[in-house]
């Protein structure tokens, strides 16, 4: 077990009160203190009247530390006199050699981090986080995805429009072959080709401020014209019109008038 010792002088310690002490740490679990160049904690001090010589020894035994002395001159312990030749030592225990104090301290092995003493507080940790993660999803998924629908949803609408426009157009076009005669059929022809230009005219200047809801009614009225081209394209418009039958018609005006004459 290794140890350290806390080294102040105090006579300059009192003089200089910012001065700090110094820690020396001992890993072998021994070591020779004095003012000898051997001493593995070599204190230098001038005043001493015993210059050069080891003062004690820190040795380490099966029941702890022992403090051994070395020097002639007095070795207080907490400020008791050391009379015999080994003293045990305990953590927090202050030697005195002069104006110099030592303060003995065993160092402890680093325990070792206790995983499952933990555990409820990182259970908590992360429950609260994922709880946190969960709020801010349940906040942002449901306004981004709403919108994100709604501008997919508009776009959709607009290209379908447009396409259908497209469609209708290229259907009448294959249908007015047939001259400039004015007949029923080329007329229906020219006022559902007008229509068409009159959307698609209104489609290109307001397209970017047209809503979902109204690109889906162009959209209806679309289909509506695409029937009706439709119709015209298999021959059921325009409907053909009964030919008049006057000579039936005046023969029944003039028996009417005849009988109202008789009746007179």
């Amino acid at each position: 077990m290794s140890f350290q010792l806390i080294i102040r002088h105090n006579i300059r310690h009192e003089a200089a009160s910012f001065t700090g002490a110094e820690v020396a740490v001992f890993e072998s679990g021994a070591a020779t203190v004095g003012t000898h160049e051997s001493c593995e904690c070599q204190v230098l001090d001038s005043e001493e009247e015993e210059a050069d010589s080891v003062w004690f020894r820190v040795e380490p035994r099966e029941s702890g530390f022992v403090l051994a002395r070395e020097t002639v001159s007095e070795i207080y312990l907490n400020n008791q006199p050391v009379a015999r030749p080994e003293t045990e030592l305990s953590s927090g225990d202050v030697i005195r050699v002069g104006h110099w104090t030592f303060c003995f301290q065993k160092r402890h092995p680093r325990a070792r981090f206790a995983k499952s003493a933990d555990w409820p507080v990182y259970a908590c940790k992360t429950t609260v986080g994922l709880l946190v993660i969960l709020q801010l999803i349940l906040a942002l998924w449901p306004t981004g995805r709403l919108r994100y629908e709604g501008i997919v949803g508009r776009q959709i609408a607009e290209e379908q429009t447009i396409l259908m426009v497209d469609q209708v157009r290229r259907h009448i076009n294959s249908l007015n072959g047939g001259g400039q005669s004015l007949t029923a059929r080329n007329a229906l022809i020219q006022v559902l080709g007008g229509e068409i230009d009159q959307m698609a005219n209104y489609m290109r200047r307001h397209r970017e401020a047209i809503p979902r809801e109204k690109w889906q009614r162009l959209r209806e009225d679309l289909d509506m014209h695409q029937e009706l081209v439709d119709d015209l394209d298999r021959g059921d418009l325009p409907i053909a019109v009964p030919e008049l039958e006057t000579n039936a018609a005046l023969l029944a005006l003039t028996e009417d008038r005849t009988s109202a004459d008789e009746e007179d």
